[in-house]
């Protein structure tokens, strides 16, 4: 084992949040392997269920009636997500509070 195996006791299992020691569970194996056979390896649309799914979250989250579609933004990455959260600001002294 590896340094990290070694750190701690041995009734203490050291995995992190990007940790590719453990197996991967059947359902990931299995939807990447439907993602590799799709050929398309950069960042693609959100999907029509996943957009419904996040919108139901935050109007859960943040109890309201509806959260539109347009008020989403998608970003391949953190800090293409705050660039637009910054421009969004402005130069009014606005916060941006990324949660």
């Amino acid at each position: 084992g590896g340094r990290k195996w070694t750190r701690f006791p041995e009734d203490v299992l050291p995995v992190w949040v990007a940790d590719g020691d453990a197996a991967a569970p059947p359902a990931v194996r299995d939807a990447v392997a439907v993602a590799a056979a799709a050929g398309i390896y950069g960042y693609a649309d959100p999907s029509p269920d996943l957009l419904e799914k996040v919108r139901a979250s935050l109007a859960r989250s943040y109890e309201v009636d509806d959260v539109p579609a347009a008020w989403l933004r998608w970003h391949p990455g953190l800090i293409p997500a705050l660039y637009h959260a910054a421009r969004l600001a402005g130069p009014t002294g606005a916060v941006v509070c990324p949660t």
